[in-house]
């Protein structure tokens, strides 16, 4: 094995760009799925009688045409499943086992669809959890 000697400035800079590479990496998968929510859907709120008999708001989205106009009405469900039918290739699969799982991958686009929706997305792809 070889052995590189580098001075203390190189190292903070190589410590800096690989946490710089690092977070970017991550950034860039928020943004795509990011731009794909705000291209297709709309944040609603909708009224509907509670447990209890009174009215309560509803989150809702709601899919729209390039025209932003309403095709369909979707619940959290429902768009998590759409999100991550479209992006399943986002993150590798946590375990290498013939019955692969994407816990991992699954955490990612619903932490995502959540900041989304409560417009909680840095502006440099930051989530408030993950």
């Amino acid at each position: 094995m070889k052995q590189i000697i580098i001075s203390e400035d190189k190292e903070k800079k190589l410590i800096k760009t690989i946490l710089k590479e690092e977070s970017n990496g991550w950034a860039d998968k928020v943004s795509v799925v990011t731009d794909f929510l705000n291209k297709n859907f709309v944040k609603a709120v909708n009224s509907e009688i509670g447990e209890d008999g009174l009215p309560k708001n509803k989150g809702m989205v709601i899919m729209v045409d390039s025209y932003k106009q309403p095709l369909q009405y979707l619940s959290d469900t429902d768009l998590f499943y759409m999100v991550q039918d479209k992006f399943k290739n986002i993150l590798p699969a946590d375990d290498d086992s013939e019955n692969p799982t994407h816990f991992n991958r699954d955490k990612f686009l619903k932490q995502i669809i959540i900041d989304w929706y409560h417009n909680k997305i840095s502006q440099y792809g930051s989530l408030t959890q993950y």
